[in-house]
């Protein structure tokens, strides 16, 4: 991707409307090429959001996330 990502990995669903949020971790470019790579071990039964961004403003496209584990992940 031309696109320079940031991403961040959350414990459940994201609450802005409190300013709270249960952040386990946030990347911008650990992965190749300005992009993201967040590696974390998750619980099963847990549900856990991801938010993807831009590194600038107004910038768009398309986008491929990658999640991989030693069980099933289901998405």
């Amino acid at each position: 991707s031309n696109m320079d990502t940031y991403g961040c990995l959350f414990e459940g669903s994201v609450d802005g409307s409190n300013g709270k949020s249960d952040v386990l971790v946030c990347d911008d470019d650990s992965g190749s090429g300005g992009q993201f790579r967040m590696l974390s071990q998750l619980n099963g039964g847990q549900s856990y959001t991801v938010s993807l961004t831009t590194d600038q403003e107004r910038v768009t496209g398309h986008y491929t996330l990658i999640v991989t584990g030693p069980a099933s992940v289901s998405m």
